[in-house]
């Protein structure tokens, strides 16, 4: 059974719930509603903490299906604060320069309450991988870090492409710190933008559950 418990709050006073089941470590973290319009990755994650309620595993599985709970309430890409969570977190190549409005990235790296309570978990116990859940009308398989044979795995399964580059420049990003910088196997899973929430599970949830097949062996 997943325990269930608030990493912290939004600006707006959300709480940023974590659900977690199974060992301590290794484990594997599941993302989703890093950007508020992008619903469809919220619905995959809710999905997984449903059906994977109860579910015998060999590896830990944290799931925080709303990392963004104040955009996705807005229906927006920001958070609150009108931050872009996935251009502000401190990686090297952050930068405080609003190249393009819709990706703003905040007075400072990290400086967003919901990516300081996400860095705090991931420093306190760092996920063997981590898969999180976006939308896009370009839908693929983005990796970052050791993270290519996984990649494969999941491309294979739902038909998508796999790549190393998404196709413009992310400074801040989830795949740049955790993959690139850290180490962490880092799948930015780009869902095809609009399709209807029961499409949406029945095509991802196998990559969820290959997920965690794939990173359950020594």
């Amino acid at each position: 059974m997943f325990t269930t418990r608030s990493l912290g709050t939004t600006p707006e006073g959300r709480p940023l719930d974590f659900h977690f089941s199974g060992p301590a470590a290794p484990w594997v973290l599941l993302l989703g509603g890093v950007h508020g319009d992008e619903i469809e990755g919220v619905w995959l994650m809710e999905e997984a903490v449903k059906r994977l309620s109860g579910a015998e595993s060999a590896i830990g599985v944290g799931i925080l299906p709303r990392l963004n709970p104040d955009g996705v309430a807005r229906g927006q890409r920001w958070n609150a604060n009108h931050v872009d969570l996935n251009r502000n977190l401190p990686s090297k190549d952050w930068t405080p320069e609003v190249k393009n409005p819709k990706y703003p990235p905040g007075p400072s790296a990290g400086s967003e309450m919901e990516n300081q309570a996400l860095l705090a978990l991931l420093k306190a116990n760092p996920p063997r991988a981590i898969l999180s859940a976006h939308s896009f009308h370009k839908y693929q398989v983005n990796v970052n870090g050791p993270a290519q044979a996984w990649g494969e795995v999941l491309g294979k399964l739902c038909g998508y492409p796999v790549t190393e580059d998404i196709g413009y420049p992310t400074p801040g990003c989830l795949g740049t710190y955790t993959g690139k910088e850290l180490g962490i196997p880092t799948i930015t899973l780009e869902i095809e933008r609009g399709l209807p929430r029961e499409k949406v599970v029945a095509l991802h949830f196998p990559l969820v559950e290959a997920t965690l097949n794939f990173w359950s062996k020594p």
